[in-house]
């Protein structure tokens, strides 16, 4: 069970799965792709902690974890409308990278 996260900032922090359904929550709601916002960030989140479960780590970083949310995306989905990809992804904090095209 993973216990921590390194953040960007490289401070470690005690792992907080009610954060990834917030952040997931909140795209789906602005990108209005998704019609159960809620009920798609809490299936996303179970995703993400099977696979971190999986894995066995204590301690992740945050990007790694970005990086499972959006694998967890619309397959087929374009980039453009796929609302996981406003995530920020391995990019410093305030500066948001593209997503990747499926």
């Amino acid at each position: 069970m993973t216990g921590y996260v390194i953040k960007r900032d490289g401070k470690k922090v005690a792992f907080d799965c009610c954060r990834i359904t917030k952040a997931v929550e909140k795209a789906f709601k602005a990108s209005k792709e998704v019609n159960s916002p809620q009920a798609a960030a809490w299936r996303v989140t179970a995703m993400v902690l099977k696979w971190l479960d999986e894995e066995g780590k204590d301690t992740v970083h945050l990007e790694h974890i970005q990086d499972l949310v959006i694998s967890t995306s619309h397959p087929g989905l374009p980039s453009d409308r796929n609302p996981l990809c406003h995530l920020q992804t391995h990019a410093p904090a305030g500066k948001s990278k593209p997503c990747r095209s499926s």
